[in-house]
């Protein structure tokens, strides 16, 4: 079975008229939640907020969370005070990068976080807060140095710079620490400089001129150990704020001194947070962002071919997917590399199990497409309502129309207005042609200045007819609840599966209805035997003269009244029981105008090449009136010959 295209403006869940946050699964589309929720599938969209969010994928242009357990991850800028990845290798870290799978960020082991390039880590940080750069540390800052060592350099004078390192590569035990131009090397804390190696090699402490030859020129005390808050502290900007190492959790703080307040912190755990030292959700997030106002998070690539994301998978490389920013402006999620899954695309349309918008003339009005491919599978939407004992909450697919231009207005719309479509296509082996639809009309003025009680409405059906390459309307359901049919060839066939007879109805006529199931009285019944039944026994015809041409007496019926051979017989099939009545074939012989045929058919419509006769026993009925005036004729002549005769 081939499905099609439902276009939905809004999705609105209530209770009682009041909006209520629900539990959603498997819906996909451009909403903004406000409060608590929990999915099963994806929530998109231009802005996400919420306190706690947990699901699989995330996405959209700005999304502010609290907390939450996130797979995918994407968007221009997202907010995320809480976040857990997975563990990840050296050689598949649990963040990458787009076309980089080998490096980004991951953890090694409990308590550990590490960063790798090109398959390799290159940054560790230990349950003890211990840094290491090119192996595991074994110190608060272990660098395993090559050869190559660390420099800092000036931008315009590239050659020159501090430089860190080994001697001699690995095999040497030498270290170096130098200012390959000429000038000092100056440290301060608070804004002021505190040491400083010159370039004559000599160290000055608390002064920026080494006095005299000395080597060292130390101008106030120097203290080394630690006390019950801090192991080890370095300040800057004058004490505006620092970044500290502490030994009752074993990570990292960056501080600013105003409260103080912490800015950033990577606990021993591995957990990064930003704005706070602990988890605001308390569900154990790998990354959190806890802020009282408005929070943005960017990833930025240069250049017009670069692409923008996340990577997401787990330390076996199962349940790998990625979330991309293509060119084209185009936000991507894939199951795993090269398996695309949706796409939001340029035009702000939501493409599931596609990357291109294709379809009917409506295409690029629509928001949401839906597609698969695959011998023997079905693609559909599904909106699915857990909504306890309630009997009227259930799941809602709800269309809008304004004839304003922009969102949130209420612009009245005007008798025969579309109000929406529902449209099934099929492909001719060119492009997608339209087969059938259902469509929403206002049916008639809605009262003005927002009053409600005035929105008069209809549906109309419509199918495309063989042969032709549009549809045309056959069913209209008007506003009173009248409804019209038209067919270009057969009119209404109903069918019941039950047998012959009088207790199943092929048709009933009721008046004073006071809904489609209450009130009111049958004043017509046909049975699936065939019989009719009505409140006043009366059948008519249309008779005015008006209507007729042509008007003379009939011809006299007698003699065709008694050829008529009248039979006992029953059906071979459904009515069984003895009837009496007339053969139509012995009828033809007799008076050929009683007799009509039906062509035989299929199923399908079929025409089978036979036909099965009838007998019109309306036109009999007349037939017999005239037989019957005939006899009425010749019995009063008799009577008046033996009247006659009596009185002789």
């Amino acid at each position: 079975m081939a499905y099609g295209t439902i276009k939905i403006d809004t999705i609105t869940f209530t209770d009682g008229g009041i909006d209520k946050s629900v539990a959603i699964s498997g819906l996909v589309q451009n909403p903004t939640f406000t409060g608590n929720v929990t999915v099963t599938g994806t929530i998109s969209g231009n802005t996400v907020r919420g306190q706690t969010i947990s699901g699989v994928t995330v996405t959209g242009t700005t999304a502010n969370f609290t907390s939450g357990n996130f797979t995918n991850i994407s968007g221009g800028t997202h907010t995320i005070t809480s976040g857990v990845f997975a563990s990840g290798t050296a050689a598949n870290p649990s963040i990458s990068f787009v076309s980089d799978p080998n490096s980004g960020l991951y953890s090694p082991g409990a308590d550990q976080v590490a960063i790798s390039t090109n398959g390799t880590g290159r940054l560790f940080v230990d349950a003890s807060g211990n840094i290491g750069v090119g192996d595991t540390p074994g110190v608060v800052v272990d660098i395993n140095d090559s050869g190559t060592g660390m420099r800092f350099r000036n931008a315009t004078t590239s050659s020159l710079g501090l430089s860190v390192g080994l001697l001699g590569g690995t095999s040497s035990a030498d270290a170096y620490v130098f200012h390959r131009a000429n000038g000092p090397l100056i440290f301060g804390t608070n804004n002021a400089e505190r040491m400083r190696l010159d370039s004559s090699g000599r160290l000055g402490l608390g002064t920026s001129s080494v006095r005299g030859t000395s080597l060292l020129d130390a101008r106030g005390d120097i203290s080394f150990g630690s006390n019950a808050t801090y192991y080890g502290l370095l300040s800057y900007n004058a004490g505006t704020g620092h970044f500290e190492s502490t030994s009752s959790d074993g990570g990292f703080k960056w501080i600013r001194q105003s409260g103080p307040a912490t800015s950033m912190t990577l606990d021993s755990s591995g957990r990064l947070g930003i704005g706070s030292t602990s988890d605001p959700g308390s569900i154990g997030s790998r990354l959190w962002i806890d802020s009282s106002s408005d929070t943005y998070y960017t990833i930025n690539t240069t250049g017009s071919s670069n692409l923008s994301g996340i990577h997401f998978r787990n330390s076996n490389g199962n349940g790998e997917a990625r979330i991309l920013n293509n060119t084209g402006g185009a936000l991507t999620f894939y199951r795993s590399p090269g398996n695309e899954a949706a796409r939001i695309d340029s035009s702000g349309r939501l493409l599931v199990g596609t990357s291109t918008a294709t379809g009917n003339t409506l295409t690029q009005a629509q928001k949401l497409i839906v597609s698969h491919s695959g011998q023997n599978t079905y693609t559909g939407i599904s909106v699915i309502g857990h909504t306890g004992t309630e009997s009227v909450a259930a799941p809602v697919l709800s269309i809008h129309r304004s004839r304003g231009t922009s969102d949130g207005s209420y612009t009245e719309v005007a008798s025969g207005d579309a109000l929406g479509y529902l449209i099934w296509t099929g492909a001719d082996g060119a492009a997608w042609s339209e087969a059938a639809s259902i469509k929403a009309e206002a049916d008639g003025d809605w009262t003005t200045s927002g009053d409600t009680t005035d929105s008069p409405g209809r549906l109309v059906f419509s199918v495309t007819q063989d042969g032709s390459a549009s549809p045309t309307e056959r069913i209209r359901l008007e506003n009173a609840g009248r409804s019209l049919f038209f067919s270009s060839g057969n009119g209404i066939a109903v069918g019941v599966a039950a047998g012959a007879g009088t207790t199943t109805e092929l048709f009933a006529g009721i008046y004073s209805r006071t809904s489609t199931t209450a009130g009111g009285s049958a004043s017509i019944i046909i049975y699936s035997n065939g019989n009719v039944l009505n409140t006043n026994n009366s059948y008519g015809s249309l008779s005015d003269v008006k209507l007729k041409e042509n008007i003379v007496d009939a011809n006299s019926q007698w003699d065709d009244l008694k050829a008529l051979q009248v039979r006992k017989y029953n059906f071979k099939e459904g009515q069984t029981h003895t009837q009496i009545g007339l053969v139509a074939q012995e009828v033809e012989l007799v008076s050929p105008g009683l007799v009509y045929e039906s062509p035989d058919r299929d199923e399908d419509g079929n025409d089978l090449g036979t036909v099965t006769k009838s007998v019109n026993y309306s036109v009999l009925y007349m037939k017999a009136v005239k037989a019957l005036q005939e006899a009425m004729e010749r019995i009063e002549t008799l009577e008046a010959k033996v009247a006659a005769l009596e009185g002789v």
